[in-house]
């Protein structure tokens, strides 16, 4: 597969240019200087928004020094957006994957394509940009009303995930879940201050993983969407701080969270105190994510089958990550061909430029034959398949508002089919 430029070039500032520039014994300043100017190549690498945005810290740091050192004639400014701004940068930074602004998907629901011409005509003005709910017509719901809480779901084993929602033992969660409506039948009561699930369970379940820096949040509309056909959905907050350069430990500690997530949903539903009481069925579980959430949740998909005895009959991976930093392809690689009777959907934005179609198409092509697999194409949607607020696509380096289709018209589409996905194979297996 072509290797995606911002990729090669993580690939490069992480494993080449750090090592080799790293002062200390068998330091040599000429193998240093050459790779710093092969990682600037006039602009190719430096301009690179996504990988800008990761060279923080004592990266940056590491780069700017060195530049210097070496006497490198090239300007390297401190700050992110200012090395962006540089005229060398400008031509890349048109053709990244960085988020703009795009006056036509700014409908607001219930008005028409003209009511945007002037904005059209004048620029942009950021302060009128509406708002995500202003301009995302939700898919139509289905027959349950939904809640959400958030949860801590303890580990067996010490992790290497840390964060502000995740220590070594625990970590924060939120649960989707289907709830009968107000006021009266079981869903007015109330466990520990939360709805208690709808009668007519147990209801399946189904892990959704983010990506690399996402948050449950990100997909709150979808995962509420999801619940509301009959699915308890719940999506963590431990890999929230990854980045790019992640390694196969966290990897590895990345799946074992999302298998621990079922376990976490399984006691909840045999718990007679618990507000999930009686309301998930273990026997029916399904995996979903998105980029390398997405390839995550193939190999966990695996794992829990192979190794942990857990029923794990369905699959979404929504654009699949796999790329070369952190050889994010090796462990769903590996997983994939295992999926034996699986059945799974595939989804990725036709004009995805981070994890594009061919990405999709080679986990795809993994599946085994004994497996039903179906491969759908987004038309126009780029990565940008999360919940971004229109204020901030540019300053997201997944291509919001840059697809010829809005991002709020992709994840309509998008939460449908894997909605109708879950919920028809659910059926058919209870």
């Amino acid at each position: 597969m072509t290797v995606v430029l911002g990729d090669q070039c993580a690939h490069y500032f992480t494993t080449t240019m750090q090592p080799v520039c790293y002062v200390g014994p068998g330091f040599h300043w000429h193998r240093c200087c050459e790779a710093v100017r092969t990682f600037i190549d006039d602009g190719k690498c430096l301009c690179e928004p996504r990988v800008i945005g990761d060279m923080r810290g004592s990266g940056r740091s590491l780069a700017v020094q060195i530049t210097r050192l070496c006497k490198y004639d090239f300007p390297l400014p401190w700050n992110v957006q200012k090395t962006l701004e540089l005229d060398v940068c400008k031509p890349y930074v048109a053709a990244s994957t960085k988020g703009s602004w795009n006056s036509t998907f700014f409908v607001r629901k219930g008005s028409n394509e003209s009511d945007n011409l002037l904005a059209q005509q004048q620029g942009i003005d950021a302060s009128k940009i509406p708002s995500f709910d202003d301009i995302f017509e939700p898919p139509p719901p289905g027959p349950f009303r939904t809640a959400v809480a958030k949860v801590v779901v303890e580990r067996d084993t010490p992790s290497v995930l840390k964060n502000m929602k995740s220590s070594a033992t625990h970590f924060g969660a939120d649960v989707y879940y289907p709830v009968d409506p107000l006021p009266g039948g079981p869903g007015s009561k109330k466990v520990v201050g939360r709805r208690r699930v709808a009668a007519g369970g147990p209801f399946p379940l189904v892990v959704f993983s983010p990506g690399y820096q996402g948050v449950p949040g990100h997909f709150r509309r979808t995962l509420d969407h999801l619940a509301s056909q009959g699915v308890v959905v719940i999506s963590q907050y431990s890999t929230s701080h990854l980045r790019v350069d992640i390694n196969r430990k966290k990897m590895e500690a990345w799946r074992e969270d999302m298998l621990h997530m079922v376990q976490f949903l399984s006691r909840k539903g045999g718990d007679p105190e618990s507000f999930l009481s009686g309301g998930v069925d273990p026997s029916r579980i399904g995996f979903a994510g998105h980029s390398f959430g997405a390839g995550m949740a193939l190999s966990a998909a695996a794992l829990a089958r192979e190794e942990r005895g857990m029923n794990v009959s369905a699959v979404v991976p929504v654009s699949a990550a796999c790329l070369i930093m952190g050889n994010s392809c090796e462990m769903p690689s590996e997983a994939t061909p295992k999926l034996h009777g699986v059945k799974a959907l595939f989804i990725v934005g036709s004009e995805d430029r981070i994890t594009p179609p061919r990405s999709t198409e080679w986990f795809y092509g993994l599946m085994p034959e004994d497996s039903e697999a179906d491969l759908m194409y987004l038309e126009g949607a780029t990565h940008c398949l999360f919940e971004a607020e229109p204020k901030n696509w540019p300053n997201t380096n997944s291509q919001c508002g840059r697809g010829s289709a809005s991002p709020q018209e992709s994840i309509r589409r998008m939460a449908i089919a894997m909605a109708d996905f879950f919920r028809e194979h659910f059926e058919a297996a209870s």
